[in-house]
């Protein structure tokens, strides 16, 4: 046990601490962690309890421990700074007889025994380096800490005389892995991080702009390490770039360029990977980029090397954000641009071919194309989003143009409706099955939709699509009404997206005006949807009330606001036919006790009627089942003229005049 004096100022008193601190430290590999850990205890305890402290009363007293004398604070700094040259010599002179994985092995254990001295001698004089910054006694050269200290004795007598050869041995041991060796990776790991901690502070040698702390491991490690790096792509690929044969460079430099990329992130600190990765570029890129550019065009036009361009891509990719790389988007998306353009299907001419046909043909024409690219996109320039964005504003280059309306011979707004109505209206395409139909449906109105997000009007395209949506309600059409919802939610979100283009840029810029358009458009077919939803509620209450009526009867009652411009009704002269006229009154008292202040208008031209005729004479298969027509009002009107509850006699023969007279019809209507 060791015991000190009570005079901690004394020379006995120093000469047991000193004991103390060799038996701690110098014969480090005879002593337990145990004993390290009770002989610095012991040592810290006995400074701290020798110590006299201040009078609690004491206006100057302070927090902080009372310092060692000056004498004592001398007598340690010399100690350990001794100690510390002493040690590294001898060390290094061991290093420089070891190499290859030994040699790292090595430094980075005497490194991490150091740092363990470092750390417990930093704590046990941290009352020397309060005494050194408060009296200004210049120890060192560049009046530093105990801790500062330590680092720069460790860098200039151990470092420095063995930086070459231990750089030297790790750049070789490197370049073995990259010939296809076996290493421990590891071992290079710890050592650039040792490189990292080791950081002497107030040495203008070592001084590195933006990176101060890391002078050691730039000059000694990173810098060498990406030397080394050039020095072996250059040797693989020299012969190929100076016999011209560009594809076959290219293909190799960007295999070595993507591996040495990869062993950078595990060899390198973060912040070095864009210095290496400039390095590596302005060496065997910058002077070819132009040819490459040349290659990626010729490539595009052929269109029969993929694998190509999948390599230009990637080595442009490290100029991210320069003109290079979007020099080649911008050959692509004109290249695709054009294709599509060319390709646009033009409507034929011959009085045979169906509309509906066409419309289908030319949204599955544009939606291909885009799917094609965009899987190109995503195979051969990794799913760039900026690509898809360019892929984007092209194809809405192509819908807004002159050229692609002229081969449509209609606007892309109204293509875009009409496929919307084959979609919701019932027989029109065949959806999967019950349990699929919104799901499937909405994957047919995302092919319209992207003509939608492309075209530059969309008020447009919303007026086209509501008038459809008026006629598929008002004539009970719709596949449902679920569907129509899911519709409109649909366009809404393509309406909101459609901001995102910077090729509208008028648009762009009052994006909040925008979000109110879409939101009111939205709001009016909603509206529309529930008014016909509300109605058929109503015209089931209104039946089941009456059950006097020979007939089933279904009103549609419409908001005037909402349906005003597409319902609009001229003939007021007309009068309904009393089987009829009789079951509207009848409707008007039901509605009148439901919304006591609407009035209700019928909208005679609308009226749908559904007259079921039998002919039991006949000898037809339709003799039993009857035969079912389909009237509007007017022709309704002029069948009831010939059926026993009207005034006429069922065999006459009825004149035009007659007939206008029965009915108040005007000539044109008759």
């Amino acid at each position: 046990m060791i015991k000190f004096p009570d005079d901690v100022d004394s020379d006995e008193f120093l000469e047991v601490l000193q004991q103390a601190l060799d038996a701690a430290v110098v014969k480090r590999h005879s002593m337990s962690r145990a004993e390290y850990t009770a002989i610095f205890t012991a040592i810290y305890r006995c400074q701290c309890c020798a110590q006299p402290k201040p009078t609690k009363m004491a206006p100057d007293a302070k927090s902080t421990s009372i310092q060692l004398s000056s004498h004592r604070d001398r007598r340690l700094y010399d100690w350990i700074t001794d100690y510390i040259i002493q040690v590294t010599s001898e060390i290094g002179a061991r290093m420089m007889q070891l190499s290859g994985e030994e040699l790292l092995t090595s430094y980075i254990d005497e490194w991490e025994h150091f740092q363990l001295i470092h750390m417990l001698v930093g704590r046990l004089f941290h009352s020397v380096d309060q005494n050194w910054i408060e009296s200004k006694r210049l120890y060192s050269p560049s009046y530093t800490t105990v801790s500062n200290t330590l680092i720069q004795l460790w860098y200039v007598y151990l470092f420095q005389h063995i930086s070459i050869h231990l750089m030297a041995n790790t750049i070789q041991l490197v370049r073995q892995e990259r010939d296809g060796g076996i290493i421990d990776g590891l071992l290079i790991v710890k050592l650039y991080k040792a490189l990292v901690e080791l950081a002497p502070k107030d040495m203008d040698g070592l001084r590195v702009p933006f990176r101060e702390d890391l002078g050691v491991y730039i000059r000694h490690y990173e810098i060498p390490y990406i030397v080394a790096a050039i020095a072996y792509i250059d040797q693989r690929v020299c012969s190929l770039r100076k016999s011209t044969r560009m594809r076959e460079y290219i293909g190799v430099l960007s295999e070595l360029l993507a591996q040495e990329e990869q062993r950078s992130e595990v060899y390198l600190r973060p912040e070095s990977l864009n210095p290496a990765k400039n390095a590596l570029n302005l060496q065997f890129l910058v002077r070819e980029v132009d040819q490459i550019c040349e290659m990626a065009g010729a490539m595009l036009e052929a269109g029969d090397d993929r694998d190509g361009l999948r390599i230009i891509y990637s080595l442009l990719k490290r100029f991210d954000g320069s003109d290079t790389l979007q020099t080649l988007q911008r050959k692509f998306i004109s290249s695709a641009e054009s294709d599509i353009l060319q390709g646009c299907p033009q409507r034929p001419t011959s009085a045979d071919s169906r509309n509906s046909d066409f419309t289908l043909t030319a949204v599955d024409y544009f939606d291909s194309k885009l799917d094609t690219y965009k899987a190109t996109i995503h195979e051969l320039f990794q799913g760039d989003s900026n690509y898809i964005a360019a892929l984007e504003k092209a194809f809405a280059q192509v819908i807004n143009s002159s050229a692609a309306k002229s081969k449509l011979t209609t606007r892309p707004s109204r293509l875009a409706a009409e496929y919307c109505n084959l979609v919701l209206a019932k027989n029109k395409l065949q959806l999967t099955g019950p349990g699929d139909d919104t799901k499937q449906a909405v994957a047919y109105l995302c092919k319209a939709m992207q003509i939608v997000h492309a075209y530059k009007s969309k008020d447009e395209f919303f007026n086209y699509y509501r008038r459809l949506l008026a006629r598929r309600l008002l004539n009970n059409t719709s596949y449902s009404m679920d569907l129509e919802k899911a519709a409109i939610s649909v366009i809404y979100e393509t309406m909101m997206r459609s901001s995102n283009l910077a090729v509208y840029k008028k648009i762009a810029d009052h994006s909040q005006t925008l979000e109110g358009t879409a939101s009111t458009k939205s709001t009016e077919a909603q509206e529309m949807v529930g008014e016909i939803v509300i109605s058929e509620e109503y015209s089931h209450e209104f039946v089941r009330q009456h059950p006097e009526l020979t007939f089933s009867m279904s009103v549609k009652t419409l908001s005037a606001i909402q349906w005003s411009d597409i319902v609009k009704s001229h003939d007021t002269s007309f009068a309904l036919p009393r089987v009829l006229n009789e079951a509207c009154d009848l409707y008007r008292q039901f509605y009148k006790l439901k919304h006591a202040k609407q009035t209700i208008k019928w909208q005679r031209e609308f009226c749908k009627v559904t007259v079921q005729l039998y002919f039991p004479d006949s000898t037809s298969r339709f003799a039993e089942s009857g035969y079912t027509f389909v009237l509007n009002v007017y022709q309704f009107a002029i069948l009831e003229l010939f059926t026993g509850s009207s005034a006429f006699n069922e065999d006459a023969a009825l004149t035009h005049s007659q007939i206008r007279l029965a009915t108040s019809m005007s000539i044109d209507r008759v």
